[in-house]
């Protein structure tokens, strides 16, 4: 028989962890909604903030495209947790050097160009960028200001002291500085090709390759960042009467402005002059960070400052020393064997809309002609268009047919030339026969991807074997004749792009 006692605690146990978990759920609910406010705006969340994320910092990336992605949907953020490289991007000149760079500035090392630690203004030349209002609600017992990355909501319910309050977090001197993908990725490729780093990411590569149950792991790659400079946090009591509500900072002192408001004789309180007023802000906000200061509360590099104050109603607006990252943009890539990277897909499409970035058995060696980014942006494009419920299907669609069409137009039915290659014992053969039936199955762009890249990879090696004067005859017609589909091919690169840049809009708004 159990004693009475030991049941007696097994319940208390079972009664504190049913409220710890509650509790963990409320948290994790308010972190999602925050963070879902970022993610309106096309962006990544960085939860909690932080100064220290940069263009080119690059992290390994573990987990399955579908985990990510049903991990991000439940939670609204993934963390950044495996960082494994900084790189100092080189091409910010492309981005900049005609709009904020000052001509003397060309071929500066961002951020460093716009931001001076200690200086107001750190940051203030770089391009502006805008949040929505985030807008709560929240009643006595919740574990809510925790969940929020700013001081200022758990000292404005202090402050107020009600049961229940709403309010709203205003982002104010939002910036952004980014730098292109394709301008991006020629750092990432050259830091990749080092041999330390190449070891590095092999030992990250399938262990089986090109079977279905091969595991991918992936490279992120940090291509724009969003900062903030400081936060508004006003809150409005709405409670039917004061309710003792405490939050972790204590209140510092008795705020005349507000109590008096409260009593029933409200002269004093309506006939304040506007000087008595502000000075009674300027008197409270001092008191309220040397409180939060003494309780060891306050967050590391910022202030805060009371801007109004009524009896049901008090603003403050956090100023942050140097600006802190609130989201970002990016593109993954996945580690092939051998520890090559594949092309780049947009994080956010990745994480929104659960692509998965092109692996070893989809990118076969001779698709290294065309340009990994188009490959990335068309994957993404028929991803979208063969959803069944993303939003963009239809427009996506349309622009994949269009994509299509263009490469079809060109595009013969056949293949009217030998395709030249070198095989194992390194013999030149004929590796596809003329007249060998081309394969639009997967689409015609992708049968034109296959086809351009085989004949510039056959073309490549015809012109050597004429140069150095060991090319037979029929292999002299043939270089003609697969110049001449090249060019054909080629006529509609331009078009493609076009469609191509109208899709990743897409994703990339």
């Amino acid at each position: 028989m159990v004693p009475q006692g030991v049941l007696a605690l097994s319940a208390a146990a079972l009664v504190m962890m049913s409220g710890c978990a509650s509790k963990e759920r409320e948290l994790e609910a308010v972190a999602k909604d925050w963070c879902l406010t970022i993610r309106a705006s096309q962006v990544i969340p960085v939860y909690p903030m932080t100064e220290d994320l940069q263009v080119g910092d690059v992290f390994l990336v573990q987990q399955t495209v579908q985990n990510q992605h049903d991990a991000y949907k439940r939670r609204g953020f993934l963390a950044l947790d495996n960082h494994i490289a900084r790189l100092t991007p080189t091409r910010y000149d492309s981005s900049y050097d005609r709009s904020f760079f000052k001509p003397e500035e060309v071929g500066s090392v961002m951020p460093r160009s716009w931001l001076t630690p200690g200086e107001a203004s750190s940051f203030d030349r770089a391009p502006v960028a805008a949040f929505p209002a985030y807008t709560f609600s929240v009643t006595s017992g919740q574990g809510f200001a925790a969940a929020l990355p700013v001081q200022g909501v758990p000292v404005g319910l202090s402050l107020l002291n009600s049961d229940a309050a709403s309010g709203s977090v205003t982002l104010k001197d939002a910036r952004t500085y980014g730098i292109a993908m394709t301008d991006l990725l020629a750092d990432v490729q050259g830091w990749a090709e080092k041999e330390s780093n190449r070891t590095f990411l092999a030992a990250y590569a399938p262990e089986t390759a090109g079977t279905t149950d091969a595991k991918t792991n992936y490279v992120r790659v940090v291509s724009r960042v969003y900062l903030v400079g400081s936060v508004n946090v006003t809150l409005n009591d709405a409670s039917a009467s004061s309710g003792g509500l405490s939050v972790g900072v204590p209140k510092p002192v008795e705020i005349p402005l507000l109590q008096a408001a409260k009593v029933a004789n409200t002269t004093e309180a309506n006939t304040a002059t506007a000087d008595a007023y502000g000075k009674g802000l300027a008197s409270m906000t001092t008191a309220l960070n040397a409180a939060r200061n003494q309780a060891g509360e306050a967050l590391p590099g910022a202030t805060l400052k009371v801007v109004s104050a009524s009896a049901r109603t008090v603003s403050m607006d956090e100023k942050f020393t140097r600006p802190v990252v609130i989201g970002y943009l990016g593109f993954d890539m996945a580690i092939l064997p051998g520890g090559r990277l594949g092309p780049p897909m947009p994080t956010y499409v990745v994480l929104e809309r659960n692509v998965q970035p092109s692996s070893a058995s989809e990118l076969p060696a001779y698709l290294a002609a065309i340009s990994m980014r188009d490959i990335g942006t068309y994957r993404a494009i028929d991803a979208i268009a063969s959803s069944a419920t993303d939003k963009d299907r239809q427009k996506a669609k349309a622009i994949r047919d269009e994509i299509n069409a263009i490469a079809g137009s060109v595009l013969p039915k056949t293949y009217p030339v030998v395709i030249w290659n070198i095989n194992a014992s390194g013999a030149v053969i004929a590796q596809v026969p003329v007249d060998t039936p081309i394969d639009t199955r997967g689409g015609e762009y992708r049968a034109w991807v296959e086809y351009l890249s085989r004949l510039e990879s056959s073309e490549a090696l015809l012109s050597t074997l004429v140069k150095d004067g060991k090319a037979s005859g029929d292999q002299k017609d043939s270089l003609q004749a697969t110049r001449s589909q090249i060019l054909r091919v080629r006529s509609v690169a331009g078009a493609l792009g076009g469609e191509l840049k109208r899709g990743s809009d897409l994703f990339n708004r």
